[in-house]
């Protein structure tokens, strides 16, 4: 896993909203076709990533 510097503020903001647009695109009536089902997991999976990387940042500062 990676450490962040700086503010945590906007990576943080940048997982949430990956995450958001991937349940999003997941729980959305046109994801019969396949590729856009994939990229829905592409994104919360690099949200999920980030965020990882937030609370590790975190944890290590305290």
């Amino acid at each position: 896993m990676f450490r962040m510097k700086g503010n945590l503020v906007p990576p943080t903001i940048i997982g949430l909203f990956a995450v958001a647009v991937g349940a999003i695109t997941l729980l959305s009536p046109h994801r019969a076709d396949g590729s856009v089902a994939v990229w829905g997991v592409l994104a919360g999976l690099f949200g999920v990533y980030v965020l990882c990387g937030v609370v590790v940042s975190w944890r290590a500062r305290r």
